[in-house]
């Protein structure tokens, strides 16, 4: 049976307004738990899904490529030119 990721998420929002207005610990653990079951329906289901090709886990980790590179300003980025021969500022 296939179920509709968006319907997962419905219940889980169930749940999770449940964890929220709970009176006591054990109710809120309850939902947890039922939010980490759907979870691992959602995953374990998105597991049997077929690899996508390489050109779109590149297009996927190019679009977030500026987020992570916000999360580490320290670090420089390396600048690929087309015309360049190597990593070093002297090479020509």
């Amino acid at each position: 049976m296939n179920i509709s990721v968006h319907k997962i998420l419905d219940k889980m929002t169930v749940e999770l307004e449940k964890a929220r207005n709970a009176s006591n610990e054990d109710s809120i653990y309850d939902s947890l738990r039922v939010i980490h079951t759907l979870s691992e329906l959602v995953l374990e289901q998105g597991m049997n899904q077929p690899v996508p090709s390489k050109s779109v886990r590149q297009e996927a980790v190019n679009k977030h490529e500026p987020v992570a590179q916000s999360l580490h300003p320290s670090r420089p980025r390396a600048v690929v030119e087309d015309d360049a021969n190597g990593d070093s500022l002297f090479d020509f």
